[in-house]
């Protein structure tokens, strides 16, 4: 089972290139999807974790609008790379806007997933360790979660 952790700044080359952090690239293997993300970041799976995924998406009926849309959200807004033999994917700009991407960014892993975040919206968006100690150790509590 995957479960990819860590957090990783990286800074993007001239051609967008990012060298996905070798810790994640077991887990993600050598194809992976870059797609949209409820967060203001992209998301990354493994080909076998997209599969998944859209498997799930693809069980629920046309008939309902709400799911038609996410549906399209989910497939419109996802590419296919292929890391090259430094482990490196070149981010189209299409993705660097959807994920208001700049050089400097911070590759997360998610546990089935990872995450790629611009460095300063990261950084704005989630707090230091000890600001999130106590409202994690809530929800930890509120979800009966044992730490």
């Amino acid at each position: 089972m995957t479960c990819m952790n860590g957090k990783f700044p990286r800074t993007l080359d001239a051609k967008n290139r990012l060298i996905i952090p070798s810790k994640l690239r077991d887990d993600l293997g050598s194809k992976i999807v870059l797609a949209a993300s409820f967060d203001n970041c992209i998301d990354v799976y493994s080909a076998e974790e997209w599969a998944i995924f859209t498997e799930k998406l693809d069980r629920l009926p046309d008939s309902k609008k709400e799911y038609r849309a996410l549906k399209m959200y989910f497939h419109s807004n996802a590419a296919d790379f292929e890391l090259d033999s430094q482990g490196r994917i070149t981010i189209p700009q299409e993705q660097m806007e959807m994920g208001n991407l700049g050089k400097e960014v911070i590759v997360i892993g998610l546990g089935k997933k990872a995450q790629i975040w611009n460095a300063e919206t990261y950084r704005e968006t989630h707090p230091s360790l000890e600001q999130q100690r106590d409202d994690v150790v809530r929800i930890a509590e509120d979800l009966d979660i044992d730490i």
